[in-house]
């Protein structure tokens, strides 16, 4: 569980500069995806997330971009 909780905490940093947000409530397997319009999004996994923030901010996210990692 620590596991999961500790990804989200990353997962959730490197969302923030693109406004959208993950939770894990423990219980669902894979986690909710927020957009500031307030859709939300079930992905059962990492590469899901990656795919479905793109397509809410409509624009292809790289985790590993100096975006995503704060530094623009």
């Amino acid at each position: 569980m620590r596991v999961r909780f500790t990804r989200l905490t990353i997962v959730n940093r490197l969302l923030a500069p693109y406004g959208l947000s993950a939770y894990d409530d423990g219980a669902t397997p894979g986690l909710q995806l927020f957009a500031p319009t307030g859709e939300r999004v079930l992905v059962p996994d990492m590469e899901a997330l990656w795919r479905e923030a793109g397509r809410l901010v409509k624009s292809a996210i790289d985790p590993l971009s100096d975006r995503a990692l704060g530094r623009s």
